[in-house]
């Protein structure tokens, strides 16, 4: 925590912890208060239950203001039939906050890598990696490896599995690609 360090650089510390907690309060804020949405018609969203379509935000009598927040997001994701309106809302979830939060992202890398050089060390992930069980980067770079050397292979086998059953059952159409938005439907 810096307590070996000269009063200028444990005042500097200090400085840079209030910047940190502020701005990244700022980021979880920037998220909350995201305004991505996507409007669908009703007619799209065949597979919600009357009682899911009625959590949802009504426009008028045909169409839904679909937003971004995690309960509405997976109960779309999760079973609604149309991939269109699956893919759009994928791309307004993953794209919360954004750009607004590149800046500050940039920002905590930098104030967390001088903190680190300022208590003695190389970069942040040494810093960080100080009290954990993997004491430095290429320890966790070596067991991530191993990690997907154990799971690859099965990874691959459930994917095949997931990919026949989407196009053989749901989808109707060998050639259909599975997307990233198409996962929650399938598993549903």
């Amino acid at each position: 925590i810096g307590i070996h360090l000269s009063e200028e650089k444990k005042k500097r510390i200090k400085e840079i912890d209030i910047i940190l907690d502020n701005i990244s309060r700022q980021f979880q804020m920037n998220i909350q208060l995201t305004k991505n949405h996507i409007i669908v018609n009703k007619n799209d969203l065949l597979g919600l239950s009357d009682a899911q379509l009625g959590r949802l935000n009504k426009i008028d009598s045909d169409n839904y203001k679909i937003e971004v927040d995690y309960p509405t997001y997976s109960m779309i994701m999760g079973y609604c039939h149309n991939p269109e309106v699956r893919k759009n809302l994928y791309k307004e979830f993953n794209t919360r906050a954004f750009p607004e939060n590149i800046e500050i992202l940039d920002k905590i890398r930098s104030l967390n890598n001088e903190k680190a050089i300022i208590l003695g060390y190389e970069n942040y992930p040494q810093f960080d990696l100080e009290n954990q069980m993997a004491k430095n980067v290429n320890a966790v770079y070596d067991l991530l490896n191993k990690i997907n050397q154990a799971t690859k292979l099965k990874a691959e086998e459930e994917k095949r599995t997931l990919t026949l059953f989407a196009k053989k059952e749901l989808f109707k159409n060998d050639d259909y690609k599975v997307h990233p938005w198409d996962i929650s439907f399938i598993s549903n």
